[in-house]
């Protein structure tokens, strides 16, 4: 029997937002519900098993990467800080070591997935990624990550598919290990009239061996809205709302506790069968729950993210992707305005 249900055609892809996790805030291992539709391009067509069995499909890719990043350490936008009780001595000078740096990166990742469908009803999952990131200058912010994902998906007559699954992942800089994140991830998907509804949610532990005042848990829930519209190009628009919460595992140490909301919009249009075109943008708010140190205030942060580039199929197996991504973060304290570019161009060959 082929493994061309729905069910399991929703629970065998790599999943994009852990493939694509460096750089990126922790908010981003959420997004599931938003994997734009142009990242599943490298899946396989179902194997075919004997007649009343049930076959495991196993798939995967490999990527290497050239770019350029304007601020590979997050840093501050501005060489100053004025602190509130000190302002009448005038603004402070940060440390040459602190600000952004800049450095051309090569990055080389892959992954594996496999599925194996019990019955056209229920599926299991694992997945396996990898990533190294190097940098030519600053090289004390190169990093690697390995993640892990296994899970069941569900299909339910009248109301779709369920999956859940573990998740975990290691986050190392400069050959050490700055975080661990483990938790579960629960989600429902539909497709109903041309539109795919999506509702998810995620409780990820988050644990920095080295700095253990900001071990917290992180929850996320998401509603998603996608659609393929009959147009020229045919443009698929997809849409999405967050909202979640990060609470420290210390209580003293609340004010790295925040809530968080925010929008998640994207669109891409098909060019032709090679071609495709993508615009993604991002926009989320956060409030701490707690005066910041020597600030007496609380902490609010607006974050931006702006996303686009083309995705070309070379071969039958093989793309290549050229994008340019822009961050920012605004905040009341200063320290943490910050502005980040990256461009990027990516081969990847998928089996």
């Amino acid at each position: 029997m082929a493994l061309s249900c729905p069910l399991v055609q929703a629970s065998g892809e790599v999943p994009p937002s852990v493939r694509n996790v460096v750089g990126q805030q922790i908010t981003a291992i959420d997004q599931a519900s938003l994997t734009p539709k142009r990242l599943d391009e490298g899946r396989t067509a179902a194997p075919v098993a004997p007649s009343g069995q049930f076959a495991t499909r196993i798939t995967g890719y490999f990527e290497a990467s050239l770019g350029y990043d304007t601020n590979v350490n997050g840093g501050p936008t501005s060489n100053t800080l004025l602190i509130p009780p000190f302002s009448f001595l005038g603004p402070a000078s940060l440390s040459p070591n602190s600000l952004s740096k800049k450095s051309a990166f090569y990055e080389l990742g892959g992954g594996v997935s496999i599925v194996h469908a019990f019955s056209n009803d229920l599926a299991a999952f694992a997945n396996v990624v990898g990533n190294w990131h190097m940098l030519t200058e600053n090289q004390e912010f190169r990093s690697d990550l390995i993640g892990l994902e296994t899970g069941v998906a569900r299909q339910v007559a009248g109301v779709d598919i369920f999956s859940i699954a573990a998740v975990g992942q290691t986050f190392s800089i400069d050959d050490n290990t700055y975080r661990n994140a483990y938790g579960v991830a629960a989600q429902w998907r539909n497709k109903i009239d041309g539109w795919e509804p999506s509702i998810s949610f995620t409780w990820l532990r988050l644990e920095y061996p080295h700095i253990t005042m900001q071990d917290a848990d992180h929850y996320t829930g998401a509603i998603g809205l996608a659609r393929t519209f009959d147009l020229p190009f045919q443009p698929t628009v997809s849409a999405a709302i967050i909202l979640g919460k990060e609470v420290t595992v210390v209580g003293i140490d609340n004010f790295l506790s925040y809530n968080f909301h925010g929008v998640r919009r994207g669109i891409e249009w098909k060019l032709g069968p090679w071609l495709t075109t993508f615009v993604q943008a991002g926009y989320e708010v956060r409030q701490y729950e707690a005066d910041y140190p020597l600030f007496f205030y609380r902490r609010h942060d607006q974050w931006v993210d702006y996303t686009g580039g083309f995705n070309m199929k070379l071969a039958e197996n093989v793309s290549f992707s050229p994008t340019i991504r822009y961050y920012g973060t605004q905040s009341n304290v200063d320290l943490f305005d910050s502005k980040r570019w990256i461009g990027q161009r990516t081969l990847r060959w998928t089996y």
